[in-house]
Order: structure tokens, then sequence, then C-alpha cells
């Protein structure tokens, strides 16, 4: 259940090197959508004006783009990992359209 959304996929998201690991290695899930969504609140300078920051999402949907496709792999029922048109449990309200939804 979430209120935004971020890349969630780690064949599509951020390389980082870990020589423990013999080097590069791509990261997705909560690992990289926590610390890339707090990066953009705190990049949009505001949060502090928000009771509750999260609130700004519904608040101000055009700053984001809807997830309309795509689902995080077999599911019994499907409200629960599909995306569809408007707010849904896996993706809220979308991903961040730049900072004016922050």
């Amino acid at each position: 259940m979430n209120d935004l959304a971020a890349d969630a996929n780690p064949n599509t998201g951020a390389a980082v090197y870990d020589s423990d690991y013999g080097g590069w290695l791509p990261v997705g899930g909560t690992s990289l959508s926590a610390p890339l969504i707090g990066a953009a609140y705190a990049l949009a300078h505001n949060a502090s004006t928000w009771t509750y920051p999260s609130r700004s999402g519904y608040d101000t949907r055009s700053g984001f783009r809807d997830v309309v496709a795509g689902g995080d792999g077999p599911c019994t029922v499907p409200v629960r990992c599909r995306a569809t048109g408007g707010y849904d449990l896996p993706t809220g309200v979308g991903t961040p359209n730049g900072l004016t939804g922050l």
C-alpha cells in the first residue's frame, strides 16, 4: 500500500558498486525507492509546509505520473499487486513528475 511510486525493479534500478559481490550490480525495490522519494522531498524544500508531507501527492495529483500498467509478480488478489489508472495499492498516485507535487 503506497502513497507514491519509484523504480522497484532491480533490473532497471540504479547501479551500485559492492566489492564483496564482485563489482557493479543493479538494485531496486525499497532499498532504492525510499532514498529516491526522500531525496525528491528534500530537493522540493517544502516538506515542512505540510503537516503530513505524503498528503501532497493526493492534493497535487498533477505533479505525478500515473502508473497504469505493470505488477509485482504472480498474485491471487490483483487489486493488491497490479497497477491501474488512478490510485492503486502498488503504485499509489504515481511517480513524481519533477518536484511540483512534493
